[in-house]
């Protein structure tokens, strides 16, 4: 197979590679924004398997700037509950790119039978989506589309040409994710679908060989708090940076963790902590009490002990000793 350009280089080296290829991907989209007169624009590359039946993707919105992700039914699996609902392809459909506008609203439109879809978009004053379905030889790699809001009117066949027009860059970036994607995890945390109580639904390769009965129970930790309460945007387990996204589909909540590309098993625990979360636990790993780190930081006492119980949370420690291990790894011996 083709070797993956990412295998192998240091995190910085990808991050890099990876931001590069994300600002042409933005151009790419603003000019399919501005020639199809698009109230949103947004790209998904489905980059990771979690288990047998789902894939995992991100939508980046250019309108807003905001990263959405989700998990995605492929064709021969059951849906689950996510937060969008876009319509997947049969996979063995071999088309490299299949176009197709879709309208939300109009009457007999596709999407009218699918209230998961209308009940995200539909709110928003969204009226029409115009979406391009991307193949690598048989298999899907993810799709770009635009969207219209209600007073911008339903998309005609000339916007329909000019994503035509537009699409190479876009199904290159696609591909090129894809293929660079596939593997890169193999042995080290990635991707793990979860309950509202903690239970692990599903997980990719990589996680489900890592995770023991000490990080599972952690895990459970993470979603509790994540669905009761607004969650931190990182967790610490096992020493890998966690993103979480809670994920709601009518009654149910289901929790996504995910550890992107570009965050590997060597990633240092303390990356997932915001700037004054970091001070804070600093000068607690040195033994400051929260009135002392109070006085040093020119915070209040209570700011000062809520900052202490986030930095515990999001790392998993319970003690001074551990947060100096997880801050310090060589410390432990």
């Amino acid at each position: 197979g083709r070797p993956s350009p990412a295998r192998g280089m240091e995190p910085s080296t990808t991050i890099a590679h990876n931001d590069r290829m994300r600002g042409s991907m933005e151009a790419a989209l603003e000019q399919l924004r501005v020639e199809t007169r698009s109230s949103v624009v947004a790209f998904l590359p489905i980059t990771q398997r979690v288990d047998a039946r789902f894939h995992y993707g991100e939508l980046r919105c250019a309108a807003d700037g905001v990263t959405r992700r989700g998990i995605h039914a492929s064709a021969v699996g059951k849906p689950i509950p996510t937060d969008w609902d876009p319509e997947l392809p049969v996979l063995g459909d071999v088309n490299r790119v299949v176009l197709a506008a879709q309208r939300i609203h109009a009457e007999g439109g596709r999407l009218e039978s699918r209230q998961a879809y209308k009940a995200i978009y539909a709110p928003l004053g969204l009226r029409d989506t115009l979406r391009a379905l991307v193949y690598d030889g048989p298999r899907c790699v993810g799709w770009f589309g635009a969207l219209r809001a209600g007073d911008a009117g339903s998309f005609s066949a000339n916007d329909l040409v000019a994503m035509e027009r537009g699409r190479d860059a876009l199904t290159t970036h696609l591909i090129a994710e894809s293929r660079r994607d596939v593997g890169i995890f193999d042995g080290c945390p990635a991707h793990i679908l979860c309950s509202d109580q903690g239970a692990i639904l599903g997980a990719c390769t990589g996680a489900r060989a890592w995770l023991d009965a000490e990080r599972a129970a952690r895990i459970r930790e993470v979603v509790r708090h994540a669905v009761r309460a607004a969650p931190e945007p990182v967790y610490v387990v096992g020493h890998v940076a966690f993103h979480v996204t809670r994920l709601h589909h009518e009654d149910s909540r289901v929790v996504y963790l995910n550890a992107p590309l570009g965050t590997f098993a060597s990633v240092h625990a303390s990356t997932a902590l915001t700037r004054r979360q970091r001070e804070v636990a600093e000068l607690a790993s040195l033994g400051l009490t929260a009135a002392e780190i109070a006085e040093e930081l020119h915070l209040s006492v209570h700011t000062a002990k809520q900052h202490l119980r986030a930095v515990y949370l999001v790392l998993g420690v319970h003690r001074r000793e551990q947060l100096v291990a997880v801050l310090d790894p060589g410390s432990r011996g």
